[in-house]
């Protein structure tokens, strides 16, 4: 059975770019849009079979000509994209941000983004607003699938041989899925392994359809339920969660929309406007990422300003699609052409490494303003990372003996998120002054309250146990409690039950800390560009920082209520003016290193004025 073109199929296409970009644009009312990609994996995987079948059937299937038709199908758009997002890091990122962006650039070149982004994920990796090509994640799953489908494809007997090899690897990518996703929810999102089995199920279906073997439903029928399945899956599902089975909904909603032709939905999609934005689909995808990106860079857009960036975003891609990439596709296959884009690729991935090599090219800051490129790096080489300060699946072991100081003096210990571990510096150098111990026990992204479980930190629970045990052996005199505490798993009931467990532990004396102020951007990039406007500092006290007065007072109410002491870190630095940018008269005596984390410096000036709070009797 040859396969002829379906408009449906670049209807759904749109549906599936659609989805994600208004996911990208608001998360909070598009929760699973996300599974657009997912739509796109299955057709991917679909209409790839189905192209090397046709050529297997007529005799003419080759390698060279089916990764001919990838380069000329991918590269151009690509490659227009890295280039312009490249010149924009160059005068808008940091250098450490602008090395990431190098990274990235190298692994969109070379289709291992996603093994690239994953080797990125640390707790203070660069953030999303940062990184304009993390979506490409997506795209090297799918150029790596296109690397062994064809071989596998031209290996296999017979068509049901190779069905039930895309059977076999579909069902084991699934169930590692499964296995990978509570212990390793990141690697399971950007592996292969773990997310080609959607692609897989594409393929199947191709194979299903060419014997028409597949489901006898009526067409409209299994459209009705394909389609459910997916408005499901974009209402109720989460990130959190994903892939995992979740990602079985959407991918069988596609199925069956796919196998539904003719069906009164798959006329819908046919039409000739979600026909044209499935042609267009491809930069509309790579546009509207970084768009999106270009505008947070400069400020926290509205949801007009959102809505105008992604419709900015369609004659961005028009233009893609009419000027670059239908000529290029349409003008014969040239081995020349194939040899130019191929050319440009790589240059533009060693200009990523290029990137990497020169540090983000830090020659670009100000000398006045230098010293703010290393605030980050200088100031996490003293959590102590690893032994008493955990990221990611990290749990405390025998290491974490050292994270309470020996001794017999009275003792401190502070318990928390990244927010407790920014702290410790600073508490270290005045508590020991003041004669006093002080034990370390934070952990990225984990409040410190017992039974909380966070997806996307599932050591949680296990590493907040092992810190009560650690108060029942160490028996300090005051416990600080200190988060950005706004987690969605936080709740009065579990804070309540913490603090009942430290109190039955002989613990007098409990202190929570509020939430420290957060800044518009990274306050780095902040300083570095009020100083190309300015040509000066940055303003000791800036109304770019922001407390959380409603956080606070809820805080302080709980505390009231459970009997404890509670300091505001947000009115210890922010006023009505603004908050604290620069605890001192250099540049590099900024506050914060990133939106919301303390330097040494702004650490230390923390510090002194809690410690005097936390050493003062109970009132």
């Amino acid at each position: 059975m040859k396969f002829t073109y379906r408009p449906d199929i670049d209807g759904l296409r749109a549906a599936a770019v659609t989805l994600v970009m208004v996911y990208h644009g608001y998360p909070s009312a598009l929760p699973g849009g996300f599974v657009g990609v997912d739509i796109f994996f299955v057709i991917s995987g679909f209409l790839i079979t189905a192209i090397i079948r046709d050529a297997q059937r007529q005799g003419v299937f080759s390698f060279a000509s089916f990764y001919a038709r990838r380069i000329r199908r991918i590269f151009p758009a690509l490659i227009i994209v890295l280039g312009v997002v490249y010149v924009w890091g160059w005068y808008w990122l940091l250098p450490d941000e602008m090395a990431s962006l190098g990274r990235n650039t190298f692994g969109g070149a070379s289709f291992v983004a996603n093994f690239v982004l994953l080797g990125e994920t640390g707790y203070f990796d660069v953030g999303a607003a940062q990184k304009p090509l993390l979506h490409l994640w997506s795209l090297g799953v799918e150029e790596q699938f296109y690397i062994a489908w064809p071989l596998i494809c031209w290996l296999a007997r017979d068509r049901v041989h190779l069905l039930r090899i895309a059977l076999a690897l579909s069902a084991l990518s699934f169930a590692l899925n499964l296995v990978m996703l509570s212990g390793h929810p990141v690697a399971t999102f950007y592996l292969p392994f773990t997310r080609i089995w959607e692609i897989l199920c594409g393929a199947a279906l191709t194979l299903s359809i060419e014997s028409a073997s597949g489901p006898r439903l009526s067409p409209n029928v299994k459209a009705s339920v394909g389609a459910t399945l997916i408005l499901v899956s974009t209402l109720a599902f989460g990130s959190a969660s994903f892939p995992g089975w979740h990602a079985a909904v959407p991918v069988a909603g596609v199925l069956l929309l796919i196998s539904a032709e003719g069906s009164w939905i798959n006329c819908q999609f046919a039409r000739p406007l979600p026909v044209f934005v499935g042609l267009i689909s491809y930069p509309l995808y790579l546009w509207h990422w970084p768009i999106l990106c270009f505008l947070r860079a400069i400020e926290e857009p509205s949801a007009i300003e959102t809505a105008a960036a992604l419709l900015l975003t369609i004659p961005v891609a028009v233009a893609t699609y009419v000027a670059v990439e239908r000529p290029i596709r349409s003008r014969g296959a040239g081995t020349f052409k194939v040899a130019t884009l191929a050319s440009a690729m790589a240059a533009i991935g060693a200009l990523g490494l290029v990137a990497v090599e020169a540090r983000g090219f830090d020659f670009r800051v100000p000398v006045p303003i230098r010293g703010i490129v290393n605030l980050e790096a200088e100031t996490l080489a003293a959590w102590r990372k690893g032994v008493c300060f955990l990221e990611s699946d990290e749990v405390f072991d025998a290491r974490a003996a050292h994270c309470i100081d020996p001794g017999e003096g009275p003792l401190v210990m502070l318990w928390g998120d990244s927010f407790a571990g920014a702290l410790y510096p600073g508490l270290e150098d005045v508590l020991h002054d003041a004669g006093y111990r002080l034990a370390q026990f934070t952990i990225a992204g984990c409040p410190p309250i017992l039974g909380v479980t966070i997806a996307t930190r599932p050591t949680c629970l296990k590493d907040n146990d092992f810190v009560m045990e650690q108060i029942g052996r160490s028996h300090p005199d005051v416990v600080l409690l200190d988060s950005y505490w706004t987690y969605a798993e936080t709740d009065p009931q579990r804070l309540a039950a913490t603090v009942a467990a430290i109190r039955a532990q002989g613990v007098k004396r409990i202190v929570i800390l509020g939430p420290l102020p957060y800044w518009n951007h990274p306050l780095p990039q902040l300083a570095v560009h009020y100083y190309d406007e300015h040509h000066e500092l940055v303003p000791a006290i800036s109304p770019l920082g922001h407390g959380d007065p409603k956080a606070d007072d809820l805080l302080r109410r709980e505390a009231g209520s459970l009997g404890v002491e509670y300091i505001s870190t947000g009115a210890l630095l922010c006023s009505q003016e603004g908050c604290i940018a620069r605890v001192g008269s250099r540049a590099e005596d900024l506050s914060a290193f990133d939106e919301v984390h303390l330097t040494l410096r702004g650490s230390r000036y923390l510090a002194a004025r809690i410690v005097p709070m936390i050493l003062a009797p109970a009132r």
